[in-house]
C-alpha cells in the first residue's frame, strides 16, 4: 500500500510502501490516495483511536498546511487520542486538479467515498468555516454515518462566511493580478489573528488552488445554504465559536446551535477565526471531551454525580449563558450560581465552561433556546 509521509519539520515528504495499519503516528501524516469519479483524491491520516474527520476549509493543501506550525500542532494534539483524517477536494491541493465540482451533493458523495475507503461506517466530524454547511448537510442526510458533529466558527448560510464574495468583486480581483485574490482571501480569514498569519495563508491558498478554482469557490459559496438541514441533524452537536471572531460573528454560531435539536453552544475566548490559530487549548479541550467515545468524559452516573439544581445550571451553560444570565433564568442570585458552578467543577473534575458544556452534550443534557431539556 503506497503512502506519502510528510514528517516534521515540513517539506514535501517522500513516497514509500508500508505494511502497517492505515493509521499513522501523531507526529506525521500518512498521505494516501483514493479513486473517486475517475480521479485521485489525496487524504491524510494521523494518530489512532476513534475516527474523526477534520475539515478546516475547502481551500486546502495537505502538505502546505502541514508546514504551518499552529496547524500541525493542532492536528497532532487531536491525534493523540483519535484517528484524524483530512483531505484535499478534487481541484485542490494534492488531489487531481483537472476535475472540480463544488456542488454540495458532490461534496457529500466524496465524504461517503472517504468513509468507505477508511473501512468505517461512522465517524465524528469537526468542520470549520466554509466546511460547516457541508458537514451540516451530510449529517442531516446521513444520520447513521455521523456519530458526533462539532462545528467551529461557521454559519449554515454561505453568504455570511469570510470567503463569500459577489462575482463582480471576484472578477475585479482576478483583473488586479494573479495573487490578489489569495491575498484578499487570506486577509479576510485571518482578521483577529497575527499579521504574519495572513502572509502564510495567502501562500498556502495559492498552493491549494489555481486562480480559476479559487474564484469559483468564492462565488459559489454565496449559494451554499444548509439552514433547512439544521433541524434534521440528529447527531449530538457541539457548536464552538470565539466570542471576538471578526469574520463570522459569534451570534451566528449561537443561532446555528439554536436550530439544531439538542445542540450546545460554547463561546470561547479570543478573536482568531481560524480553528488552529490563537489559543487552541479551549478548543481542543472541548473537542476531546465531546468526542470521548469510551465514557472517559463521564465521571459517574448523571443522577448521582450532580444535584437537581446543579444539573439545571449545567443545562444553562450549554446555551452559552453567563452566570448572571443563568441566575436570571433560574430565579437565583449570581453568587448562588457561582457556588453551583464550583461544585460542578469539583464533582466532574472539569475546570472550563467549554468542558462542562461538552460533558452535558455527551450525557444528552443540552436544552433548547427556551431552556427546555431536549
Amino acid at each position: 500500500m503506497g503512502i506519502c509521509s510528510a514528517r516534521l519539520p515540513g517539506g514535501l515528504g517522500s513516497t514509500g510502501r508500508t505494511g502497517r495499519a492505515w493509521w499513522a503516528d501523531a507526529r506525521e501524516q500518512a498521505i494516501r490516495f483514493l479513486s473517486h469519479r475517475g480521479s485521485r483524491v489525496a487524504y491524510a491520516v494521523s494518530g489512532s483511536g476513534p475516527l474523526v474527520l477534520l475539515d478546516v476549509g475547502r481551500a486546502h493543501h495537505l502538505e502546505a498546511f502541514w508546514r504551518h506550525l499552529p496547524y500541525r500542532r493542532f492536528v497532532q494534539r487531536l491525534a493523540r487520542q483519535f484517528t484524524v483524517v483530512r483531505w484535499d477536494r478534487l481541484g485542490f491541493g494534492l488531489s487531481d486538479r483537472s476535475t472540480v465540482d463544488l456542488a454540495p451533493e458532490a461534496e457529500i458523495e466524496l465524504v461517503e467515498r472517504l468513509l468507505r475507503s477508511l473501512g468505517s461506517d461512522r465517524a465524528a466530524i469537526v468542520a470549520a468555516d466554509d466546511a460547516g454547511p457541508i458537514a451540516v448537510r451530510f449529517a442531516a442526510r446521513h444520520p447513521d454515518r455521523v456519530s458526533r458533529l462539532a462545528l467551529f466558527g461557521t454559519s449554515a448560510d454561505g453568504r455570511l462566511l469570510g470567503l463569500a464574495l459577489p462575482a463582480p468583486a471576484v472578477e475585479a480581483l482576478i483583473t488586479a493580478g494573479s495573487s490578489a485574490i489569495y491575498t484578499v482571501a487570506a486577509a479576510a480569514l485571518t482578521a483577529g489573528s497575527e499579521s504574519v498569519d495572513a502572509a502564510w495563508l495567502a501562500s498556502a491558498l495559492e498552493a491549494s488552488a489555481d486562480l480559476a478554482t479559487m474564484a469559483r469557490l468564492m462565488v459559489r459559496l454565496r449559494h451554499v445554504d444548509a439552514r433547512a438541514d439544521l433541524p434534521l441533524v440528529s447527531a449530538p452537536t457541539l457548536v464552538l465559536h470565539r466570542e471576538g471572531d471578526a469574520v463570522v460573528q459569534a451570534h451566528l454560531g449561537r443561532h446555528l446551535a439554536s436550530m439544531v435539536p439538542g445542540a450546545a453552544f460554547v463561546g470561547l475566548p479570543g478573536r482568531a477565526h481560524l480553528l488552529y490559530e490563537g489559543d487552541p487549548e479551549p478548543v481542543l479541550g472541548a473537542l476531546v471531551r465531546f468526542f470521548a467515545a469510551d465514557g472517559a468524559a463521564e465521571p459517574g452516573p448523571v443522577e448521582t454525580a450532580l444535584s437537581r439544581r446543579e444539573l439545571e445550571v449545567v443545562r444553562m451553560v450549554t446555551l452559552g449563558l453567563t452566570n448572571a444570565e443563568i441566575g436570571g433564568r433560574l430565579g437565583i442570585c449570581r453568587r448562588t450560581v457561582d457556588a453551583h458552578m464550583e461544585h460542578v467543577r469539583a464533582k466532574l473534575g472539569i475546570r472550563s465552561r467549554a468542558h462542562i458544556a461538552a460533558w452535558a452534550v455527551h450525557n444528552r443534557l443540552a436544552v433548547d433556546a427556551d431552556g427546555r431539556a431536549t
